[in-house]
């Protein structure tokens, strides 16, 4: 495997750093935390299989899928189905990083393509059936075949999370060498789009899962953290993860790409190793650093458009006034925000006698952000960022992970700093608590 390092970010002050390494393995643990499904490809060049005698259906539908990763786009390439330039696309939207063709020159050497054959129907008492031809021998055994009772399907409905209802199965594949790689997987039996050109094409539509993600455990003075990474699309060599931070006082969560840049107060991380499959094992070092200054205040030196107005308008009008200054940083954009959404909502409603909040939106479009806040009934203040033109101030005031919350007393001093649920509980028991 090509070796590659990514620094994310998680502490903009490098000259407090602690001289502390860690070098942890995430080991990869069947079942997904979140996940994204894959809609399987249409039924056409889907090899039909034998359906055993037992098994009796209303109407069934053949279908196949595969694993897309970087190399079944570099087989498709050598194979003559891409020409250069459409593989230079398709690799791209695959996977950030530049790709290490002599490992998938002998993968593909190794691995034929890895299609996977689908019969998904209803049988005659109306329940949701799929035959996996999981090892790729063309034969269903009892273990390949997955059955939803029509009451399950119907709550996988109305929540296509509840992975609970759903069973694993794991796809096997044989090298010629005798290798055995493993993907695991799960079957959400519901249709994946609104509409259907008739009802037996939606009775046979259904989603994929990929069920794994990478766990391993780590130290913070001395205290065990837990580390874990998901896959955000179905393959994980898109680079694209959702991470997962576990302590005994709280827990982050954000989506990211091995590119990007986040920023907390506590460490850094530098991954040394690509998710990359059939690997099991994922190396990661940890290095630690001191808090940096915060510079909080500076926010109150500004003056910024209202949403409301698009008027500039100072911010430290909302000092010494005898009350509380809580300053939400969030986006639109930004999926974290708008879950933790709900609970500032509560904050708000009840503490308005003794609280002020700012909101500072950093986003692309403040029409957009407006209209955001009119339909989601967002009534405290609000003031814009525009990121297309402005990113070096939130640098400024040491910004980089959202949502960020600050709560400042009434005489502008910074009480609590942080960026997920457990600091806006610290804050609404701080402000209970309050006179």
């Amino acid at each position: 495997m090509r070796k590659f390092l990514i620094l994310l970010i998680f502490c903009v002050n490098f000259s407090q750093v602690v001289a502390q390494n860690q070098k942890i393995i995430l080991k990869r643990v069947v079942g997904n935390k979140r996940g994204a499904y894959q809609v399987p490809p249409s039924p056409e060049d889907a090899t039909p299989l034998s359906i055993p005698d037992s098994m009796k259906f209303t109407y069934f539908k053949y279908y196949y899928t595969f694993p897309w990763t970087a190399e079944e786009v570099y087989r498709r390439y050598k194979n003559g189905v891409y020409t250069q330039d459409r593989y230079n696309k398709v690799m791209k939207s695959v996977t950030s990083q530049s790709v290490d063709t002599t490992l998938l020159e002998s993968r593909i050497k190794e691995f034929d393509s890895f299609k996977v054959h689908i019969i998904a129907g209803v049988d005659i008492t109306g329940n949701r059936v799929f035959l996996i031809d999981a090892n790729g021998d063309n034969k269903i055994e009892p273990s390949e075949i997955i059955t939803y009772t029509r009451e399950i399907a119907d709550s996988l409905r109305k929540n296509i999370h509840a992975k609970e209802l759903m069973q694993n199965i794991a796809l096997t594949q044989k090298s010629n060498r005798g290798k055995i790689r493993t993907f695991n997987i799960q079957i959400l039996p519901v249709p994946y789009f609104s509409s259907f050109p008739s009802k037996r094409d939606s009775l046979t539509s259904f989603g994929i899962l990929r069920n794994e993600h990478w766990e391993g455990q780590f130290q913070i003075k001395g205290k065990p953290v837990l580390f874990s990474a998901e896959p955000r699309t179905f393959s994980n060599e898109t680079n694209k993860f959702r991470f997962e931070i576990k302590s005994d006082t709280s827990v982050s969560k954000f989506p990211l790409e091995l590119k990007d840049y986040w920023a907390t107060k506590v460490f850094s991380l530098t991954i040394d190793t690509a998710f990359t499959l059939p690997d099991s094992n994922v190396n990661l070092s940890i290095t630690y650093h001191s808090p940096p200054k915060l510079l909080g205040d500076t926010t109150f030196q500004l003056a910024l458009p209202s949403v409301k107005t698009q008027n500039q308008e100072p911010l430290h009008a909302f000092l010494n006034r005898g009350k509380y200054v809580l300053v939400d940083y969030w986006g639109t954009w930004c999926v974290p925000c708008i879950e933790k959404l709900p609970l500032v909502k509560e904050i708000y409603n009840e503490n308005q006698s003794k609280l002020f909040i700012i909101g500072i939106a950093f986003d692309f479009d403040i029409d957009k952000v407006k209209n955001f806040e009119e339909k989601n009934g967002i009534n405290w203040n609000s003031y814009y960022v525009d990121r297309n033109k402005n990113a070096r101030l939130m640098k400024r005031l040491n910004v980089s992970l959202y949502p960020t919350y600050r709560l400042y007393s009434p005489e502008g001093k910074l009480l609590i700093d942080g960026n997920s649920e457990t600091e806006l509980r610290k804050i609404k028991m701080l402000l209970s608590a309050s006179k």
